[in-house]
């Protein structure tokens, strides 16, 4: 699941529907060409730069 396809938000305390999860009309599915990663040698200006992107594409869709 790509974080800009995140529609909603669930609190963790939340149980967890599996039924809907499975019925879902639009399932939210992992794309692995679309996950953002972190090259070698650890670089924490990426990984920062890579967190603060996650956090603007999910306020993003929460805005929505």
């Amino acid at each position: 699941m790509a974080l800009d396809q995140s529609s909603e938000v669930r609190s963790r305390e939340a149980p967890f529907d599996l039924e809907s999860f499975l019925n879902a009309p639009a399932p939210k599915l992992f794309d692995p060409d679309s996950v953002v990663t972190a090259s070698e040698p650890f670089d924490v200006e990426e990984f920062l730069r890579i967190v603060r992107t996650g956090r603007d594409v999910t306020r993003r869709a929460a805005a929505e």
